[in-house]
């Protein structure tokens, strides 16, 4: 087996690397089909419980179409569960800043009545600059 897939010319290998994996897996099965094809006489003497055990080119074109479909599949949910994070974490950026901002809010109201309540038993008037200290 080694010594087929070696004996597999690379200017092949070299024209199937803009393919997909299941391109490339297909066209290396195909390959091997050819190189390894026993002779019509010695098909005929096989056991056909040996043919069918044994799974062809077909078989694993169509587990890696299968395969090649899922990954797409993963693919496409992984940039979906990407998209969803960021604007999760947009959202979370925006209510964080939102909550500064009445945090800092309630803060001032709550410095700003307390001064008042302080001015109001001193009798004296507070400025707008000592409200927002």
């Amino acid at each position: 087996m080694i010594s087929v897939v070696s004996s597999i010319n690379t200017a092949s290998i070299g024209s199937i690397k803009s393919l997909t994996a299941a391109d490339k897996l297909r066209d290396l099965l195909t390959q091997l089909d050819h190189i390894d094809s026993p002779s019509p006489a010695f098909r005929q003497l096989s056991s056909p419980k040996l043919s069918n055990d044994t799974p062809n080119s077909n078989d694993f074109y169509i587990l890696l179409q299968a395969a090649d479909e899922i990954s797409h599949r993963l693919n496409d949910e992984n940039e979906a569960l990407r998209n969803d994070h960021a604007k999760l974490r947009s959202n979370i950026v925006a209510l964080v800043e939102e909550n500064n901002r009445l945090h800092e809010e309630i803060r001032s109201t709550f410095v700003s009545d307390m001064l008042r309540l302080i001015n109001m038993d001193d009798g004296s008037q507070i400025t707008d600059k000592e409200v927002y200290l």
